[in-house]
């Protein structure tokens, strides 16, 4: 791939002001704050010297004349696993230490010099500064249209995300409970203590329950460890020591990322990701700075190759970066070089300098690096290009995640979790492939775009990726899984019933990509707060499903008011004859507070149809019900909102909006209508922006609940 190491500017950043949207003041805002950071000076050592000093037995005569008050810190830690240390230590990061406590240390490349002519130290760099990759639309309209340019809906036809991929997105933090994040968060089986693959503070113990060296890293890990000047501080923000916690995204760089890599798809609410429903594991490795009025995302290097350690040695598939800057350093190299034969994936962004400058980490040998386009899949005006970039995605106006709600941004920033969660789809056909094998996938599936760039090709990589064609290149390499695959996503997150009982909608997806039909058998069962297992509340004994077929459908569980109160684990599992479990998948639903009794009848749930598609995968197909209610649409929306509910008789209808926190908005229609379907409409002009839930009740036979987003 590249082999060029070049060492160049920093990169673009993200912006709230005005004031920052041409390149001169970028590079202006760029030089104040980096003449006010104090990098980390970063050596390796020679190899005789690496384990004493790492043991602090031993400091260099030397080093400890220059520096004699200085801590040597590693820069990574020695793996757990003895193959992995091998590697580690192959790739020579044993023999990196950041020099700590070094009093009016000179950062001029003389002191660097110095440090490398000692007989002690081979490699003396100091740390850089990135930037986030990332420009925000002050207006920004819902659409999908990445997922149309990407044919992502094509693929989809074909293979959707297993949540077994894993994507890891370096950033500023996430928001671990947002509605269209929560049920794709990578939860850590070693630190749920009660097993409900749900994040919740009762599994926070002060304990390395696993054994990996990071305590209580249920959901990620925070690797932050920065000292900003007091000016550039922002209030409320963490800028260290390194923790367990992932938030706050005070940027919100980082939620918008991690739901353009892995956002819940098919839950009727939100935004889609290519991926569809993979795993997300966010690493918090950039924090917001402040000069003047302006707020940007930012991260040392260190942190950066401390968390690319972390998801490589812990289960990601797949990093998605989307910062950068322009300082080539060698061991971050280095490590992205030991992920790499760890069977990681590495993307990132390419910048947004509007020029060939080379972005780094995008810039490195075995990363992927993603330059940006619009929706007519011309390169975006402020896209970075070059002879070294190998991959176009789309870049502008895409709507995603932030924390409390929905926000479209502008940047590769946003095109590197696309590539990212195209990855992961193509990645959910068969595990087995290598990085190299998934790289090349994306890279020769990708839409030839010189005739829309006739001014840049030869530099915008091999094309915009295009998630179908890749899926097929993967196809026709590989096998499907032999195992069917089962993913159920709840269609109000977070999904709460109340005391007086209720039920809950979902959907699922069934999916056998495999060249022959699978029998197999179908339950869903609870599990209950106090730990104990409520069930099979379905069965469904000797399930067909076809060769490359897919079916898809939406139930509704009943949960009875003698429930009791908590948080609930609810799954469907594929069984073979014997009634082992080959695939399962969860969601969580919370009840309120309600009397306790024994309730062992009064729990029913909707059963899948034993309907098996044709050949290859079919359209969604919607199951038989005698009550109905569709999906709003638009949603996100701007003032008007329409859904379609089906009656099967003439029944009394009462439909309400309420707010996030749980106030009647409008009551849009309560009275009688005939049967057949009805197309009923919500005007929300005199609404503030924001979420509400629409609910639809018929007595006695139905009571639907759904997500809306207003943005005006």
């Amino acid at each position: 791939m590249k082999t060029t190491l070049v060492s160049l500017l920093i990169l673009t950043l993200f912006v709230v002001s005005p004031y920052a949207k041409t390149t001169e003041n970028y590079q202006e805002i760029k030089a104040e704050i980096e003449a006010a950071y104090i990098p980390n000076l970063v050596i390796a050592v020679a190899d005789d010297f690496a384990d004493d000093l790492r043991l602090g037995n031993n400091i260099p005569e030397e080093l400890s004349a220059l520096y004699p008050s200085a801590v040597y810190e590693p820069l990574s830690t020695i793996p757990i696993s003895q193959e992995h240390e091998l590697l580690w230590r192959k790739h020579g990061l044993h023999r990196w230490f950041i020099v700590r406590n070094v009093p009016d240390l000179n950062t001029s490349r003389s002191t660097l010099q110095s440090l490398e002519a000692l007989e002690s130290v081979d490699i003396a760099e100091f740390s850089s500064l990135h930037f986030a990759d990332l420009t925000p639309m002050d207006d920004g309209n819902y659409n999908v249209w990445a997922m149309d340019n990407m044919q992502a809906y094509e693929a989809w036809d074909h293979q959707v995300g297993r949540d077994e991929v894993v994507v890891s997105t370096l950033d500023t933090g996430c928001e671990l409970q947002h509605p269209d994040l929560q049920h794709n968060i990578y939860i850590n089986p070693g630190e749920d203590l009660n097993s409900n693959g749900f994040w919740d503070a009762t599994d926070l113990n002060g304990i390395d329950d696993d054994g990996n060296g990071y305590v209580d890293d249920l959901a990620g890990w925070d690797f932050v460890s920065s000292s900003p000047a007091n000016f550039m501080r922002v209030a409320g923000e963490d800028y260290g020591p390194r923790d367990s916690r992932v938030w706050p995204d005070i940027v919100g760089h980082g939620t918008h990322t991690a739901g353009t890599s892995a956002s819940s798809t098919n839950n009727a609410i939100g935004v889609p990701s290519a991926s569809w429903n993979v795993t997300n594991m966010p690493l918090r490795t950039g924090y917001a700075i402040r000069l003047l009025v302006i707020i940007l995302g930012a991260g040392d290097a260190v942190d950066f190759v401390a968390a690319i350690q972390y998801a490589a040695e812990n289960g990601t598939d797949i990093i998605s970066i989307s910062f950068g800057g322009t300082a080539y350093e060698q061991f971050y190299q280095d490590m992205i070089n030991y992920a790499r034969s760890l069977g990681v994936l590495t993307i990132a962004s390419a910048g947004n300098s509007d020029n060939q400058v080379v972005n780094y980490p995008a810039g490195y040998n075995n990363v992927i690096s993603v330059a940006a386009t619009n929706v007519n899949d011309v390169r975006a005006s402020f896209s970075t290009y070059g002879a070294w970039v190998d991959i176009c995605a789309p870049g502008e106006n895409i709507w995603s995640t932030v924390p409390g709600g929905y926000a479209s941004y502008d940047g590769t920033s946003m095109s590197s979790p696309n590539v990212a969660a195209v990855a992961a789809l193509v990645k959910s056909h068969n595990a087995d492939m290598t990085p190299g094998e998934l790289e090349s996938y994306l890279l020769d599936g990708c839409d030839n775009i010189d005739a829309q760039n006739p001014g840049y090709i030869g530099l915008l990589g091999a094309g915009r990726v295009n998630a179908y064609n890749s899926l097929m290149l993967a196809r026709a390499d590989y096998p499907a899984a032999s195992e069917p695959n089962i993913d159920i996503i709840p269609l109000i997150s977070p999904t709460a019933v109340p005391a007086s009982g209720g039920s809950f909608a979902y959907n699922y997806v069934m999916m056998n990509s495999s060249a022959s039909t699978l029998n197999f058998d179908i339950t869903t069962e609870a599990l209950l707060p106090n730990g104990n297992v409520y069930g099979p509340i379905i069965t469904v004994n000797g399930f067909n499903l076809g060769a490359n077929s897919l079916m898809q459908g939406t139930l509704q569980q009943q949960v009875p008011a003698s429930a009791p109160a908590g948080i609930y684990s609810f799954a469907a599992n594929l069984s073979d004859l014997n009634f082992t479990y080959i695939e399962t998948d969860y969601l969580n639903f919370i009840k309120a507070e309600g009397a306790v009794t024994d309730a062992n009848d009064s729990w029913s749930g909707q059963s899948f149809p034993i309907i098996a598609s044709g050949n290859d995968f079919e359209a969604p197909i919607n199951l038989p019900t005698d009550y109905s209610v569709g999906s709003a649409f638009p949603n996100p929306f701007n003032a008007m909102t329409t859904f379609s509910i089906h009656l099967p008789q003439t029944s009394d209808l009462k439909v309400e909006v309420y707010d996030v926190t749980g106030r009647l908005a409008a009551t849009v229609m309560d009275g009688s209508l005939t049967a057949g379907t009805h197309d009923v409409s919500i005007n929300a002009e005199s609404f503030a922006s924001g979420m509400y839930f629409l609910r639809a009740t018929v007595q006695g036979q139905l009571d639907h609940t759904q997500k809306i987003m207003l943005v005006k």
